[in-house]
């Protein structure tokens, strides 16, 4: 569904980076989209003239006169610093989407690092999207979802009781009462994660949910 959305245009900027790289890394999300791509370009040209919403006289002029007017000049773009650790592809659509100059890992107890982003204006205050990783094995905490949950594994995995997923897997938790406790594979796992309500940790020590409770 996310993938239709996008292609439709429909998602706030934090959505559309994280499924843009769900395509970047995944070969058949790539193809899926295509579809809806050329599913949509279809049903624009089948439209019939009489559904067409109707514009004013002056309308082609007004665009014509938009396109060609010199465009303001944009802020100063000072580039991410590259980590080694992140997929190339991915990497350069962080770098031209995200605010931060450099990817800082947090290092937190039990092996867990993370990295909050931030996207310019267009997106809810409350999502939340953040890079992290686990050390081979590394389990998290039980929890559960007050809010959505989606995250795309970018290298190594992870399983939990409903599956396991790789690199280029996206994860959508919609189900407050679903409850999981995520474990890394051998190689440990990488992810870059949206929420946008705070996750419901269990039997958890303040330190780990005073991190994830913003999340």
């Amino acid at each position: 569904m996310m993938l239709m959305h996008y292609a439709a245009g429909h998602l706030r900027p934090t959505e559309a980076l994280l499924v843009a790289c769900h395509v970047a890394l995944n070969p058949l999300a790539r193809r899926k989209l295509e579809a809806f791509e050329a599913m949509g370009a279809k049903m624009i040209c089948e439209c019939p003239e009489e559904d067409a919403a109707p514009v004013s006289k002056d309308c082609f002029e007004k665009v014509m006169a938009r396109i060609e007017s010199p465009a303001p000049p944009a802020p100063a773009h000072i580039p991410m610093q590259q980590d080694a650790a992140i997929p190339p592809a991915v990497m350069k659509l962080l770098c031209g989407n995200c605010t931060e100059r450099s990817i800082r890992w947090q290092k937190l107890p039990s092996g867990v690092e993370a990295v909050s982003l931030h996207v310019p204006a267009g997106s809810p205050c409350r999502h939340r999207l953040r890079l992290l990783r686990l050390s081979p094995h590394q389990q998290t905490p039980a929890h559960s979802h007050a809010g959505r949950e989606v995250t795309l594994v970018l290298q190594g995995g992870f399983s939990d009781h409903a599956g396991s997923y790789r690199a280029g897997d996206l994860i959508v938790i919609d189900d407050k009462a679903f409850v999981h406790a995520p474990r890394a594979g051998a190689d440990g796992c990488l992810c870059l994660m949206l929420t946008d309500a705070p996750l419901l940790f269990r039997r958890v020590r303040i330190w780990f949910f005073g991190f994830f409770k913003r999340v």
